[in-house]
């Protein structure tokens, strides 16, 4: 369902740490942080798989 890579440079180091979804940038993410937006992201793709 989901990948994990780590990456050199997203063009973001003034928001860095940085987890990209998508193509959104989430910016200074805290390993707390990370549990709630991929939640965010599942359940998205359960109600777009339920239409």
């Amino acid at each position: 369902m989901f990948t994990i890579d780590t990456l050199r440079c997203v063009g973001a180091c003034g928001l860095a740490p940085v987890v990209i979804v998508d193509g959104k940038v989430f910016g200074r993410v805290k390993v707390e942080d990370v549990q709630n937006i991929i939640k965010q992201y599942s359940t998205e793709d359960a109600l777009v798989g339920s239409k």
